[in-house]
């Protein structure tokens, strides 16, 4: 530990360089995470549906969704996306999901940045709903 004050000073210029790195990747974390959509575990969606506190976008296409979907989700192809959709759910709490949370996690991000402050995102989705053996409707 002595050393430490010798060693910087004899090499000033990587330890700045190390700083503004260090400061450059904390900012860099930082901002992503502010643009993020916070992501919801299919357990906590669960609980948000019994409490009947959230509406659920499925944005998966129409096909798919068929297939098999959460309970009273709603579908909303990710081909179709018109923000115009959205509008009415600006000032609401509601989750979008897709097959694995990477486009759901797209658009959301974008739905944040024009104020859409509830929007959330199922973790793993569908796939991770799946994996926790919870139940699908299929058909409409």
């Amino acid at each position: 530990m002595n050393d430490l004050i010798p060693f910087a000073q004899q090499h000033l210029t990587m330890v700045i360089a190390w700083c503004a790195l260090l400061i450059a990747i904390v900012v860099t974390e930082w901002l992503n995470k502010q643009q993020k959509a916070p992501q919801v575990s299919p357990q906590s969606l669960v609980e948000l549906m019994n409490n009947q506190l959230i509406k659920i976008i499925d944005i998966r296409n129409n096909q798919t969704f068929r297939q098999g979907h959460i309970l009273n989700s709603k579908n909303i192809p990710w081909q179709n996306q018109d923000e115009k959709v959205y509008k009415n759910l600006q000032n609401e709490p509601f989750v979008l999901i897709c097959q694995q949370a990477q486009t759901a996690s797209q658009l959301a991000e974008k739905l944040k940045k024009q104020g859409f402050t509830q929007v959330q995102v199922l973790a793993g989705g569908i796939s991770a709903w799946q994996q926790n053996n919870l139940p699908l409707v299929k058909g409409k």
